[in-house]
Order: C-alpha cells, then sequence, then structure tokens
C-alpha cells in the first residue's frame, strides 16, 4: 500500500473511530465519492429479493447483509490491513 493511501486510510479509521453509525456512513460515503470507490446498496424493498451490500475503499472490499452490517465489516478489514502492513 502506498503512503498516501495508507495516511488516507490512517484518516479515515481514525474519523469513524469517534462517529456514530449515521456519522460513519455519511464518512464512507464521501470517502467512496472522493477516491472512486464502490458503495453498493441494492434495493431492499423488494419483496423476496436476495442481495448483498458491498463497499470497496482504498483497496480493501467488503460485503455484509445489509447496510450496518458491510459498514462494520469494512472498518474492521481497513483495520486489519492496517495492523498487517
Amino acid at each position: 500500500m502506498n503512503d498516501l493511501i495508507n495516511d488516507q486510510l490512517a484518516r479515515l479509521l481514525n474519523d469513524l473511530d469517534h462517529l456514530p453509525y449515521m456519522g460513519r456512513r455519511d464518512r464512507i460515503v464521501t470517502e467512496v465519492l472522493e477516491t472512486n470507490g464502490v458503495y453498493l446498496i441494492p434495493n431492499t424493498l423488494q419483496p423476496g429479493a436476495r442481495y448483498i451490500c458491498e463497499i470497496t475503499l482504498h483497496g480493501i472490499r467488503a460485503t455484509g447483509g445489509d447496510e450496518a452490517d458491510v459498514i462494520t465489516n469494512w472498518i474492521d478489514a481497513a483495520h486489519d490491513q492496517r495492523a498487517a502492513a
């Protein structure tokens, strides 16, 4: 991971660690828009629909069964990647 992405990821994780859920959602969506990431939350209003949510940001991809789950999974994966670096 290059230094610029590593610095951006560190700042993002620091911000997320101090925000409630809706703040985390907004912060991640903003980062996705600014960095050409992916934030895929399908329409859950379709009866009987099966779906998966996805976030790909700073080279880290996570999935989940709903929006809260995918946000938590992405944050966990990002912390794991930072710890391994």
